[in-house]
C-alpha cells in the first residue's frame, strides 16, 4: 500500500515567504528540526518561487527553467514543481507543525500561475517528516488553464544532489496530477565494521659466536732475549 493523499492546507496559517521572483531569488525558512538529506543535516530551507527549495544553504538562486536531472550547478534541492513560476496572485507559505519527535515542515506553493500569465494558478507543496526523514510532494491543483503546460508538461519534479545520483519522477510529462502524492523513503546506509589483532611472542636472544673459541701460545724468549727499562 502506497502513500495517502491528505493535503496538508497552510495557507491561513503559515508564513507567507518575501521571494524577488525578478531575480529567481530564495527566501531562507527555519525547518524547526534538523533534516538530513542526502548527507547533509540542515535546519534551514531556502525557498523559491519556482516550484522548488534548495537545500544546506542560507540564500541562493532556483532559475524560472527547468533542466534533467542531476542538475549539478543547482546544489542539494527539492523540486515538488520545477517551472517557470510566479507568485502574482499567489503566495508560498511555510510553516512547521506538530510536536518533536514527530514534526512536519510544509511549504506550499498556493495559486502560482505560470509565465507567461496563465489563467489559473496551481497548488502544491513539498512536506519533510522528522520522525523517519520522508520526503512528500502533494499536489492539490495542477491545471493552469492552459493544456500547454498543466500537470507539469514544461515541468521537472524530483530530487537533486547537486551531483549523482538524483531521483527524477516527472520531466516534462502530464504526470502531476490533482490528489498525487509522491514519497521518498530514505534508505539507511550499510556500515561494516572489521577488526584483528595479532599477538607475537619472541624468546630471548640468542648470540652465536664465530669462531666458537680462540686460543693463542707466546714461546719463551731466554733471558739473554729480555728487555729491561729502569
Amino acid at each position: 500500500v502506497g502513500p495517502r493523499y491528505a493535503f496538508v492546507e497552510i495557507g491561513e496559517t503559515g508564513t507567507p515567504l518575501a521571494i524577488d521572483p525578478s531575480r529567481n531569488a530564495t527566501s531562507t525558512v527555519p525547518i524547526g528540526f534538523p533534516f538530513t538529506y542526502y548527507g547533509i543535516t540542515a535546519d534551514t530551507v531556502a525557498a523559491g518561487i519556482n516550484g522548488g527549495v534548495l537545500f544546506g544553504v542560507d540564500a541562493g538562486y532556483l532559475p524560472y527553467s527547468p533542466t534533467p536531472l542531476p542538475a549539478t550547478t543547482l546544489g542539494p534541492a527539492l523540486l515538488p514543481w520545477w517551472d517557470t513560476l510566479f507568485q502574482s496572485p499567489g503566495t508560498v507559505y511555510a510553516q512547521t507543525l506538530g510536536d518533536a519527535p514527530d514534526r512536519r515542515f510544509v511549504v506550499e506553493w498556493k495559486d502560482n500561475l505560470r509565465f507567461p500569465a496563465t489563467p489559473d494558478g496551481v497548488t502544491f507543496e513539498l512536506v519533510l517528516h522528522e520522525a523517519d526523514g520522508t520526503i512528500d510532494f502533494q499536489y492539490e491543483d495542477s491545471s493552469f488553464g492552459d493544456a500547454q503546460y498543466d500537470h507539469g508538461l514544461w515541468a521537472t519534479a524530483g530530487l537533486n544532489s547537486g551531483a549523482l545520483p538524483a531521483q527524477t519522477f516527472s520531466r516534462n510529462a502530464a504526470h502531476l496530477q490533482d490528489g498525487l502524492v509522491v514519497r521518498y523513503t530514505p534508505t539507511p546506509v550499510s556500515a561494516y565494521a572489521a577488526s584483528a589483532s595479532a599477538e607475537l611472542t619472541v624468546g630471548k636472544p640468542i648470540i652465536q659466536v664465530t669462531p666458537v673459541a680462540i686460543s693463542a701460545s707466546v714461546a719463551n724468549r731466554p733471558p739473554s732475549e729480555r728487555s729491561w727499562y729502569a
